[in-house]
């Protein structure tokens, strides 16, 4: 081995890891084309992409995301029609030890003769999960898209295949909602 050779990037790097280029072009930002494609999915010109076109705006500016109401309103539903199945997993997992909670502090008070307190408790755990979710929601989401992005870059899509490749990963599942339904009814069910 020649003295110019020792410590050279191939004789020192790792080769289990992946080449450098790979890691920086992993690393790049996702365009504002890119984020709107994957939110909308295959239904470009409807009222969300105008909608997403403005989060996405206010996020490459720096500015604050705007509180979702649609989160706030029908919660792990909202995350499976998105695609945020693991988001929408852990928000059930969340309001049943919410609920678990509080269907203990509620035995107590059914125990003392008032009926009306553990509904108001129950209403206010349902809005301790789902109102930081409405905070994030749009954050989330974008994060998602910038993820979805890389990996179509790394990929090596451009261009049409690219886009097409955005629009199948992001957008709505309506299996996902169907899913969604599905455990609130059985949830609901399990409840009595």
């Amino acid at each position: 081995m020649r003295d110019d050779q020792v410590g050279s990037p191939q004789q020192t790097s790792d080769p289990y890891q992946p080449p450098r280029t790979s890691l920086v072009e992993s690393e790049a930002r996702a365009t504002a084309e890119e984020l709107v494609a994957f939110m909308t999915g295959h239904q470009p010109g409807v009222p969300a992409s105008k909608y997403y076109e403005r989060q996405v705006d206010r996020w490459e500016r720096g500015q604050r995301l705007r509180f979702h109401f649609p989160a706030l309103l029908v919660g792990t539903s909202w995350c499976f029609w998105r695609k945020l199945y693991l988001v929408g997993f852990m928000m059930y997992l969340l309001e049943f030890v919410l609920g678990l909670v509080l269907f203990l502090i509620g035995g107590v008070f059914l125990q003392q003769g008032d009926s009306v307190l553990p509904s108001v408790i129950s209403l206010g755990a349902l809005l301790l999960a789902r109102v930081p979710l409405a905070f994030t929601a749009n954050r989330l989401y974008i994060w998602r898209a910038e993820r979805a992005a890389r990996r179509v870059a790394e990929r090596g899509l451009r261009g049409d295949e690219a886009d097409l490749a955005l629009r199948r990963l992001g957008g709505t599942s309506a299996l996902g909602l169907a899913v969604a339904i599905l455990i609130n009814l059985a949830l609901r069910l399990l409840a009595g």
